[in-house]
Order: structure tokens, then C-alpha cells, then sequence
């Protein structure tokens, strides 16, 4: 499965677009700590609490894993990626205030 690394320039900003709302969801998520949880217990949480975003995180990114473990280590890759990357993240956070306030 590809992740937001893999794409650059408008297709780059073409799939933030595309995973903001899914992704703003669950960075939001109180029960979803990720500063103190490991990525694997992100990426599962993530799985447990949102569902129905992890799925069009997965569909943004070319299909569903084929195994659990797959699927785990997928979504908390594209979390870790936004984590990990100030402009990443300062997109996404700002994006959810944006959207809150309509």
C-alpha cells in the first residue's frame, strides 16, 4: 500500500485532500492517545474506534491489506507519517479546526 511519502506535488496535495476528513477524525479522537501509545497500538485503536475512516484512508491509498496485522501497520504508517512531519500535521490540525467551526 502507498502512503502520503509517496506522492508529490498536485497529486501529493490531490490525496491530502482526498484523506483529510478521515484522517482529521481520528487525530482528534481523545481515546486515541498518540503520544503515548506505540504505533502498532495506534494503528489498532485507529482501527477499533473509525472503522468507516480507516477504510477510505485504505481506498485513498489503492485497497485494504489482506491481513490484520497488514491492515494495522498500514493506517498507523499513514498516522506516524502526518506525526512525524510539522507541515503534515500542521495541515491536518488546522484542517479539523476549519471544519469544526462550520
Amino acid at each position: 500500500m502507498k502512503t502520503l511519502r509517496d506522492y508529490e506535488g498536485a497529486e501529493g496535495v490531490a490525496k491530502f485532500a482526498e484523506i483529510e476528513p478521515y484522517v482529521s477524525e481520528i487525530i482528534k479522537d481523545s481515546n486515541i492517545n498518540m503520544a503515548e501509545m506505540g504505533s502498532f497500538q495506534v494503528g489498532a485503536k485507529a482501527l477499533e474506534l473509525h472503522p468507516e475512516e480507516c477504510e477510505g484512508i485504505f481506498k485513498a491509498f489503492g485497497g485494504v491489506p489482506a491481513s490484520p496485522q497488514g491492515k494495522v501497520a498500514a493506517i498507523a504508517t499513514v498516522l506516524l507519517d502526518i506525526l512525524t512531519d510539522k507541515d503534515m500535521i500542521d495541515f491536518f490540525i488546522l484542517s479539523g479546526k476549519i471544519t469544526e467551526k462550520k
